[in-house]
């Protein structure tokens, strides 16, 4: 019982790691993680041909669910080019019109969308939560 139940927090962490990547993918900026535990990671973040790195901390707020869904999402904003920086350049309604030509049903386009308007992921500068990462329309 004790292998499946480290298993499936493997698992878990994965599905985050991989949700990180992927917001990150938008900004163009590459992850490591530095700390975990529970639902607060730290990390940085590192931009190709730039010196400067960010760092960052995010408490998860979502499900794993909800983290597959916005993985995706965000690979889907990525692929089709659909933001610049934290802004999505198309109206919500265009974005769940093209969700919708992907198949997704409406419980999917609104838990993804809901999520997605709702991710901060603080920035750390000199040890204080600062800014943070986020996406808008």
């Amino acid at each position: 019982m004790v292998k499946i139940g480290c298993k499936i927090n493997l698992i878990m962490e994965v599905v985050k790691k991989e949700f990180l990547d992927s917001f990150f993918n938008l900004f163009e900026a590459k992850v490591r993680i530095t700390q975990f535990k529970e639902e607060q990671f730290s990390g940085m973040l590192k931009w190709e041909n730039d010196d400067d790195t960010q760092d960052f901390k995010w408490y998860n707020i979502f499900s794993n669910e909800a983290l597959v869904i916005l993985k995706e999402l965000c690979d889907l904003i990525k692929k089709y080019k659909l933001n610049d920086n934290d802004t999505i350049i198309i109206t919500e309604r265009e974005l769940r019109s093209k969700l919708t030509s992907f198949n997704w049903d409406n419980n999917k386009i609104e838990k993804g969308i809901d999520a997605l308007i709702s991710i901060s992921i603080k920035m750390v500068d000199d040890g204080e939560e600062t800014d943070s990462f986020f996406l808008h329309f």
